[in-house]
């Protein structure tokens, strides 16, 4: 017997990341096969179906230009069992999970309490399958700003000065260009 629809939701949100298959080409260029993929942020994996790993970072600005080849060299080059990890961050106004481009989430404006700000974390791992294929997995977590930062105003000052020097386009690509000033400001006011 399955279980309950929502209990089923609520059981992926705690345990099982999202999931993309990528398979390189006969010209060893990495393109997105499949996967599953429940809590997108702000991106569809149906629109990245089939294409390769330049036009899936197309967005993501200076991308391309600084690592395009040396992601498809680094992919060939993991061997099969071997994994690769990384982290990757953004700022949201709320907790939910499934930022797909289809919901309507709320945005940062910059005048928000610190306690209304969620630090929206991937864990993204990479994994070369015997097959040839690589899995890679993501799993989203959201934490409030003001309790990751805390009283100390140590780990208050890192992010202010992250959000004050990330260069223009990537905080129009996060959706904070925006609210990263009035944010870096109530970090360093200790909230």
């Amino acid at each position: 017997s399955g279980l309950p629809l929502q209990d089923g939701l609520d059981a992926g949100k705690r345990l099982a990341p999202d999931w993309v298959l990528l398979r390189p080409g006969e010209d060893g260029i990495h393109r997105v096969a499949g996967g599953v993929v429940c809590f997108p942020s702000g991106w569809s994996l149906a629109e990245k179906a089939g294409l390769p790993l330049a036009a899936v970072h197309d967005p993501v600005p200076r991308l391309n230009e600084a690592l395009g080849r040396q992601i498809d060299t680094f992919l060939a080059k993991l061997v099969p069992g071997a994994e690769w990890e990384r982290e990757n961050w953004g700022l949201s106004a709320d907790a939910e999970l499934d930022h797909h481009p289809r919901h309507r989430w709320s945005r940062l404006n910059g005048d928000e309490a610190l306690s209304a700000v969620w630090i929206r974390l991937e864990r993204q791992l990479l994994v070369r399958l015997s097959g040839g294929g690589i899995l890679f997995g993501i799993h989203v977590s959201n934490h409030r700003l003001d309790e990751v930062v805390g009283p100390s105003g140590i780990l208050a000052a890192r992010v202010s000065r992250a959000l004050i020097t990330m260069p223009e386009e990537s905080a129009r690509y996060k959706g904070i260009l925006a609210a990263r000033s009035g944010i870096a400001a109530s970090l360093e006011a200790g909230f």
